[in-house]
């Protein structure tokens, strides 16, 4: 029997976990399961995803790590007190913690390497579920804005109301995407990895990202009203 015809070494059977290296291309001796071509090319794709972790985790930890002490800061401006820098502080970096959690927790069921490119996949997609809070400086930056025109044409807070009203609009649509667009990241990255996340680690997924989200709302629409009443007292009144 060639090399070729033998499996690569380190190998191990996607459905149960047995090492299968160096042995030949057909069946799992544990669980019967397939190891041929596609399995080999399949586990290869599933490395690169494994090997690429450091990089995505220092990309997340980077973004989080600037965002969530920036946000703090704008929140304690707006709110003209260091409480409010305090708790918007703490809000976000519990959200950010528990997201992690909860996709660790989601990603145990699965064996070693799938669980670690599962994990991996889940921080790529974090993104998509902050979405709601993420945005808070866009809203402060058009609340801003429309507070100024109002100011110089005196026409005693309607342009920022209205502005506020369909940024409001526009926001809520963004939210009712957001589970839409995290099922399309989440699916496009690892059903061609034939990933899956089993039994209870599934169920913990979905509530997870659905809790996740519910949180990342009401964190955003907070910080919107909060962003928006703090530019129209600082330059409306």
């Amino acid at each position: 029997m060639t090399e070729s015809e033998r499996l690569p070494e380190g190998m191990t059977c996607r459905e149960c976990g047995y090492c299968v290296g160096g042995l030949p291309m057909g069946r799992c001796p544990e669980c019967g399961g397939d190891v041929g071509a596609r399995e080999i090319a399949l586990s290869e794709r599933v490395r690169d995803v494994e090997r690429a972790w450091p990089t995505v985790r220092t990309a997340r930890f980077r973004l989080y790590a600037v965002v969530v002490p920036v946000y703090a800061v704008g929140a304690g401006v707006l709110g003209q007190h260091w409480g409010a820098m305090v708790a918007a502080f703490s809000m976000m970096s519990a959200l950010v913690a528990g997201s992690w959690f909860v996709g660790w927790l989601a990603t145990r069921s699965a064996r070693p390497p799938q669980r670690t490119a599962l994990f991996s996949i889940w921080v790529r997609c974090l993104p998509v579920l902050h979405g709601p809070w993420l945005v808070a400086p866009l809203c402060t930056a058009v609340a801003l804005v429309a507070a100024l025109v109002d100011r110089g044409a005196d026409t005693g807070g309607v342009l920022l109301v209205s502005v506020s009203l369909i940024g409001l609009v526009l926001w809520v649509l963004g939210c009712l995407a957001c589970p839409f667009v995290w099922a399309d990241w989440w699916w496009g990255h690892t059903r061609p990895l034939d990933l899956r996340v089993r039994g209870l680690g599934g169920i913990a997924l979905v509530a997870g990202m659905l809790a996740l989200l519910g949180a990342s709302i009401l964190l955003g629409f907070g910080g919107g009203v909060m962003a928006a009443g703090g530019v129209a007292s600082h330059l409306l009144e």
